[in-house]
């Protein structure tokens, strides 16, 4: 089931009908559990539905079942110099699992790691670095896709095109 889907995932566009069908029952069934994973979003091609996970960026971590696992964070998406530090835990969306996803937009960078609770000390698992660069995953409707669109113009320094941008989002509020 999952090791399948995690197996096709590498070439999924590419798949004989067959093995397609039975990727596309089981992300159906995966999905009307809640259980969603990163790499499902390379089935986005035979199972469109999977674009509505596109506007967030995933963190997993893989280790056993039933752990307790910390995701800490500078939240810096906000304006000003006041980043917030945040701790959180992760949640386990399949046995030895563990995800947070946060919506980020282009040019967004998030220093992060990851902390195992073992008989209640933090023991550290893994670092890094989550960046939006790649606008390419992202879905391209909705309101994110229009603000990231604006985000990611600005930052180009194309100011003219953000600011028309930012007014036709503004009309279709």
């Amino acid at each position: 089931s999952m090791t399948f889907l995690k197996y096709h995932s590498k070439d999924a566009t590419s798949l004989e009908k067959e093995v397609r069908d039975v990727c596309v029952e089981l992300l159906q069934e995966f999905l009307e559990q809640d259980v969603f994973v990163s790499f499902f979003l390379s089935y986005t091609g035979i199972y469109p539905v999977l674009e509505l996970y596109t506007e967030h960026t995933y963190i997993e971590y893989y280790t056993d079942e039933h752990e307790t696992l910390m995701l800490h964070f500078v939240d810096g998406q906000d304006e000003g110099d006041d980043n917030d530090y945040r701790m959180e835990e992760m949640l386990e969306v399949f046995p030895g699992i563990y995800q947070k996803r946060l919506r980020l937009f282009w040019g967004d960078s998030i220093p992060y790691y990851i902390t195992k609770v073992v008989d209640g000390q933090e023991q550290f698992c893994q670092n890094g670095q989550l960046e939006m660069i790649d606008h390419s995953v992202a879905s391209k409707r909705g309101r994110y896709h229009d603000v990231n669109e604006i985000a990611m113009t600005q930052a180009l320094g194309n100011y003219e095109l953000a600011g028309r941008l930012a007014k036709e989002y503004e009309m279709k509020k």
